[in-house]
């Protein structure tokens, strides 16, 4: 066959292994005591998920089709389990080292590549998702979300965050299912003094909405918040108003509110809580990671978005 060994694929690695492999990692020996729902709440207090899904990722990058996201055999379990922790954790590289025994190149040579990788495979578990409208007229929830991130240097005001009382921040923008729990967009991040509706208008998502209604060849909506008020966007958004029939408002309150749920649990992870130190295409990475982690808890049903329907 002509075999490469730098073509090898990285080894397998199941759901128990990962939940050994992690508890060995941290030094963890009583986790064989323990009760099975217990450990899985142990281990996503220190990975941010559980075993089941990193088993789930690493399957999917090992299979991966998307040239940004394969391994290799030097791609061992370990690496990924050390992304990981570093998003939930935001650990120094010191504090990395004690646990993971890595010397501080070859950390962050591992940090770098798992996050290429794992963000890559919002490719296959959201994007495709945008196509899907199920002939409905309000076809998703928008709302963008800033992430704390160090000061600029030089200083500038267009990283200025009001949600974060003009500190330093990255703006994000997710499109949420209303029927179905699935998200359909990520797009970010961009310097939070650009406002929730100047990233609407210039980053590409009014496009696509434009996009998506000459391909329907209908009016589709997204609901979305106060902060996206005005009138030259109304074909597009569908904002509450006073003149909404009750069950109407409180309809699009849920699909707010859902949002607003779905955005904590991107917060579950201290790299998005902390002041960011790194560059800003690493912080899209962590975002894009977090996200296909998410989508992948809602697909296995270990996540779950209340309904918006009243």
């Amino acid at each position: 066959m002509g075999d490469n060994p730098d073509a090898v694929v990285a080894p397998p690695c199941t759901e128990e292994e990962f939940l050994a492999l992690g508890f060995e990692t941290r030094g963890f020996a009583g986790h064989e005591l323990i009760s099975n729902k217990s450990k899985v709440q142990y281990f996503r207090s220190l990975f941010g998920t559980s075993p089941e899904v990193l088993a789930f990722v690493w399957q999917e990058l090992r299979h991966a089709k998307i040239e940004s996201a394969k391994l290799d055999k030097y791609c061992k379990p370990i690496h990924l389990l050390l992304y990981y922790r570093w998003i939930r954790s935001y650990e120094t590289e010191f504090e990395l080292r004690t646990q993971f025994n890595f010397g501080e190149e070859t950390l962050r040579k591992w940090l770098r590549r798992m996050a290429k990788c794992v963000s890559s495979l919002r490719a296959i578990v959201i994007d495709p998702n945008w196509d899907e409208d199920n002939e409905l007229i309000y076809i998703g929830g928008l709302d963008g979300v800033h992430y704390p991130t160090d000061e600029p240097r030089p200083f500038s005001k267009g990283n200025s965050s009001y949600k974060r009382g003009g500190k330093a921040a990255l703006a994000y923008e997710f499109v949420l299912s209303i029927h179905e729990n699935k998200i359909k967009w990520v797009n970010g991040g961009y310097p939070a003094g650009l406002g929730d509706r100047e990233i609407f208008k210039e980053k590409g998502l009014l496009a696509a909405m434009k996009t998506k209604q000459a391909k329907l060849g209908r009016k589709v909506r997204l609901i979305a918040d106060d902060g996206y008020t005005q009138k030259d966007l109304y074909e597009y958004l569908s904002l509450r108003n006073e003149f909404d029939p009750r069950q109407v408002a409180y309809f699009k309150d849920r699909v707010l509110s859902r949002q607003e749920f779905f955005n904590g649990k991107t917060k579950n992870y201290r790299c998005l809580t902390t002041e960011f130190a790194h560059s800003h295409d690493l912080h899209q990475q962590v975002v894009e990671s977090i996200c296909v982690t998410l989508q992948y808890e809602m697909d296995l049903g270990l996540l779950t978005l209340f309904d918006a329907y009243p």
